[in-house]
């Protein structure tokens, strides 16, 4: 943990360009947020990849200047649509005592969720927090819902876990299941994690919007590809030990990108 006095935060959110106007709203409503004393830096990798030009069915009229009204923003641009490695690049920028990682179809609707974020984290010292995508709640910190079942869509991440476990896991490409891969590798290094409730009292709003489902044929077989390795990987975590564990990630530093200390 840093010892300035108040705490330091980096957003990351990484997007196609051809989901503008999900990570338009996403960004509009984090420019109107309250972060309190905290020092907040966000990062945004913007992703234009040429096979997703005529499979997405959004809008193709984007206007990019909006970007010039967020204080502490910093944009990166990707060509290759491959989500961890490009979450990797910019986590590696990263250096404030929490890293949240932010889907680009998340609103968020309660302007000091971060502050609440971090109340959770901190009071039961915790790894990291993220939000649950169920309604049920089964406990609750400050007035805060939590729930069983986990969704990455904002997880926010402390700077001893990323020391300790390293960053994403680039085998997951070109998107899904890494954000569980990295929940089992934090869960097996001894951090706690809970889930918040997003209908409980720290609005966020996420879209259930069918990203890839016009994928080009190569990305599909990839995705399943990634598929088959999370059931084989988390068989695999649960089943070994710690050690074990970070010596089969190990193996993949130098071929993929992934850092495990």
């Amino acid at each position: 943990m840093s010892s300035k006095t108040s705490p330091t935060h980096d957003i990351v959110i990484v997007a196609p360009i051809q989901r503008y106007p999900f990570f338009r709203e996403c960004l509009k409503s984090l420019s109107k947020c309250n972060f309190g004393d905290r020092i907040v830096n966000i990062h945004i990798g913007i992703v234009d990849d040429e096979q997703f030009k005529d499979v997405l069915n959004y809008p193709t009229k984007i206007d990019l200047n909006f970007l010039k009204e967020i204080n502490g923003l910093k944009i990166y641009y990707f060509k290759k649509n491959h989500y961890p490695k490009n979450l990797n690049h910019i986590f590696r920028q990263c250096s404030g005592d929490y890293v949240i990682k932010v889907d680009d179809d998340v609103v968020f609707e309660d302007k000091k969720w971060l502050i609440k974020y971090e109340n959770v984290l901190t009071s039961l010292d915790l790894g990291f927090v993220a939000m649950a995508n169920r309604r049920k709640i089964i406990d609750s910190v400050n007035g805060i819902g939590l729930c069983e079942t986990f969704t990455g869509s904002v997880m926010m991440i402390s700077r001893m876990v990323i020391d300790k476990i390293g960053y994403w896991n680039e085998e997951y490409g070109p998107f899904l299941w890494e954000d569980l891969d990295y929940k089992e590798r934090a869960k097996i290094s001894g951090f706690k994690f809970k889930y918040i409730c997003r209908h409980s009292n720290c609005g966020v709003k996420m879209y259930h919007c069918e990203t890839f489902s016009g994928c080009p044929e190569d990305y599909k077989k990839l995705i399943n590809n990634s598929s088959k390795y999370l059931y084989q990987n988390v068989i695999e975590m649960k089943n070994k030990s710690h050690h074990l564990i970070l010596d089969n990630f190990k193996k993949y530093e130098k071929g993929i990108g992934l850092y495990c200390k």
